[in-house]
């Protein structure tokens, strides 16, 4: 399955909220082993993405980026979106583990913890 950047990067990210929850151990499992086989692609990314920051932020004194509440500054911030842009939008090959919208169903169950908008959000690209 060829997966965009951007739906990694959004994937690892809502992870995290995911993986406090308790949810049916086939979710779960699948979680944890979509995120093994993702982690590789999401730092690739990370790679790529801090090159494109050192590329485009001002410099301090000693060559580092400027950071300014808590947020890069950015010689030309077009250039910098659009290469980041780019970055996201590239194709990725990925094997993820799918589960069914049964077993998403499974999460109604008081054993478990409820899934909100934004987890089955983060979930619909493993669901089959």
């Amino acid at each position: 399955m060829k997966l965009k950047n951007r739906d990694i990067v959004s994937f690892i990210n809502g992870c995290a909220a995911l993986k406090e929850k308790k949810l049916p151990i086939k979710i779960g499992y699948a979680i944890n082993r979509n995120i093994i086989a993702l982690t590789e692609a999401a730092e690739a990314y990370n790679v790529a993405r801090e090159k494109i920051i050192k590329e485009y932020a001002e410099k301090d004194d000693k060559g580092e980026p400027v950071i300014r509440d808590d947020y890069y500054v950015f010689k030309d911030k077009q250039a910098f979106n659009k290469d980041l842009e780019e970055l996201l939008d590239i194709d990725t090959e990925v094997n993820l583990h799918a589960i069914s919208e049964k077993d998403i169903e499974k999460c109604d169950d008081s054993r478990y913890d409820a899934l909100t908008l934004a987890d089955l959000d983060t979930l619909c690209i493993m669901i089959k």
